[in-house]
């Protein structure tokens, strides 16, 4: 049995349920004031602080990331047990599924898509920011074009010194 939708998760009004998986859901909401519709990511697993800790270090990283390339972030709250990350709703759809449905992408396309998410990666790149896991289903193609990079749930900050963060290390397995 599927878990209850809720009508609201903090200021926000829940549209519906996109994705559900082991780590948590992902809902379509509108922001109340601006009335904007918006994605809410939550974090359902519980019991690890290192997983609360990317949870919140994703949302850290993404908020300070602000390239056309890039699905921006807007919020990130705690409503009891639970963490939220409020992110860009992008009318569109993955690259992987893309490909699925249509199988080949004409050649302009195909290069279009390859130029901007390069262009995204490039930027988090130039702040340190690695993604770890760029991949089809992590990039979407909006119905006007655009194409987004999303999902820095594994990325990595390095620092001057040009080492890792400690929360995601060499022979750590994630994703």
């Amino acid at each position: 049995m599927a878990a209850k939708i809720p009508e609201s998760i903090g200021k926000y009004r829940v549209r519906g349920l996109l994705a559900q998986g082991g780590m948590g859901a992902v809902y379509t909401a509108e922001h109340p004031t601006l009335e904007r519709t918006v994605i809410i990511k939550k974090l359902t697993l519980r019991g690890s602080a290192n997983v609360r800790e990317r949870f919140r270090r994703e949302a850290q990283i993404m908020m300070d990331l602000r390239n056309d390339a890039i699905v921006d972030v807007y919020d990130h709250f705690r409503e009891g047990s639970f963490y939220y990350i409020v992110l860009e709703y992008v009318d569109g759809v993955s690259l992987d599924r893309l490909i699925r449905e249509r199988r080949y992408l004409p050649e302009r396309i195909a290069i279009l898509i390859l130029r901007e998410a390069a262009r995204g990666l490039a930027y988090a790149h130039g702040r340190n920011v690695v993604h770890r896991d760029i991949k089809p289903a992590n990039i979407l193609v909006s119905t006007t074009g655009e194409v987004k990079i999303v999902d820095f749930g594994i990325a990595t900050i390095h620092g001057n010194d040009g080492q890792e963060s400690e929360l995601t290390r060499e022979g750590m397995t994630l994703g």
